[in-house]
Protein backbone atom coordinates (compact mmCIF):
# COMPACT_ATOMS: atom_id res chain seq x y z
CA UNK A 1 0.00 0.00 0.00
CA UNK A 2 1.28 3.46 -0.88
CA UNK A 3 0.83 6.21 1.66
CA UNK A 4 0.87 9.68 0.24
CA UNK A 5 1.94 12.52 2.49
CA UNK A 6 -0.41 15.45 2.19
CA UNK A 7 0.78 18.87 3.20
CA UNK A 8 0.07 22.41 2.25
CA UNK A 9 2.59 24.20 0.02
CA UNK A 10 4.76 26.65 1.86
CA UNK A 11 4.25 30.31 1.13
CA UNK A 12 7.40 32.27 1.74
CA UNK A 13 7.92 35.98 1.95
CA UNK A 14 11.32 37.25 3.00
CA UNK A 15 12.03 40.63 4.50
CA UNK A 16 15.22 42.56 3.96
CA UNK A 17 16.64 41.16 7.18
CA UNK A 18 16.45 37.64 5.80
CA UNK A 19 18.25 38.79 2.66
CA UNK A 20 21.12 40.12 4.76
CA UNK A 21 21.34 36.89 6.76
CA UNK A 22 21.35 34.68 3.69
CA UNK A 23 24.04 36.83 2.14
CA UNK A 24 22.20 38.56 -0.64
CA UNK A 25 18.73 39.24 -1.96
CA UNK A 26 19.56 36.95 -4.89
CA UNK A 27 20.28 33.99 -2.58
CA UNK A 28 17.05 34.49 -0.62
CA UNK A 29 15.13 34.80 -3.87
CA UNK A 30 16.78 31.64 -5.16
CA UNK A 31 15.67 29.68 -2.08
CA UNK A 32 12.16 31.10 -2.38
CA UNK A 33 11.96 30.14 -6.08
CA UNK A 34 13.09 26.61 -5.32
CA UNK A 35 10.47 26.32 -2.56
CA UNK A 36 7.79 27.50 -5.01
CA UNK A 37 8.95 24.95 -7.59
CA UNK A 38 8.89 22.17 -5.00
CA UNK A 39 5.37 23.15 -3.96
CA UNK A 40 4.16 22.97 -7.55
CA UNK A 41 5.91 19.64 -8.15
CA UNK A 42 4.44 18.26 -4.92
CA UNK A 43 0.96 19.08 -6.22
CA UNK A 44 1.76 17.32 -9.50
CA UNK A 45 3.06 14.24 -7.67
CA UNK A 46 -0.06 14.00 -5.52
CA UNK A 47 -2.21 14.15 -8.67
CA UNK A 48 -0.05 11.52 -10.40
CA UNK A 49 -0.25 9.25 -7.35
CA UNK A 50 -4.03 9.52 -7.36
CA UNK A 51 -4.12 8.54 -11.04
CA UNK A 52 -1.54 5.74 -10.78
CA UNK A 53 -3.10 3.62 -8.04
CA UNK A 54 -3.83 0.81 -10.50
CA UNK A 55 -0.21 0.27 -11.60
CA UNK A 56 2.14 -1.75 -9.41
CA UNK A 57 5.44 0.13 -9.75
CA UNK A 58 4.38 3.64 -10.71
CA UNK A 59 2.93 4.56 -7.29
CA UNK A 60 6.15 3.41 -5.58
CA UNK A 61 8.26 5.53 -7.94
CA UNK A 62 6.05 8.57 -7.41
CA UNK A 63 6.02 8.04 -3.65
CA UNK A 64 9.83 7.87 -3.58
CA UNK A 65 10.06 11.08 -5.60
CA UNK A 66 7.53 12.77 -3.34
CA UNK A 67 9.44 11.75 -0.19
CA UNK A 68 12.70 13.13 -1.66
CA UNK A 69 10.93 16.36 -2.59
CA UNK A 70 9.49 16.76 0.91
CA UNK A 71 12.90 16.15 2.47
CA UNK A 72 14.48 18.81 0.24
CA UNK A 73 11.66 21.24 1.03
CA UNK A 74 12.10 20.66 4.78
CA UNK A 75 15.83 21.35 4.46
CA UNK A 76 15.24 24.57 2.51
CA UNK A 77 12.61 25.72 5.01
CA UNK A 78 15.07 25.16 7.86
CA UNK A 79 17.75 27.16 6.05
CA UNK A 80 15.32 29.98 5.36
CA UNK A 81 14.04 30.05 8.96
CA UNK A 82 17.58 30.02 10.35
CA UNK A 83 18.48 32.95 8.12
CA UNK A 84 15.37 34.82 9.25
CA UNK A 85 16.27 34.23 12.92
CA UNK A 86 19.78 35.56 12.40
CA UNK A 87 18.37 38.62 10.66
CA UNK A 88 15.99 39.35 13.53
CA UNK A 89 18.83 39.42 15.96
Amino acid sequence: MVRAVVSEPLEVSAGLGCHRAVGSPQKATSVERRLEFLGARETQLHAALAEAVTGASRPRELDAELRALLAERDQLEEQWLAAAEVAEG
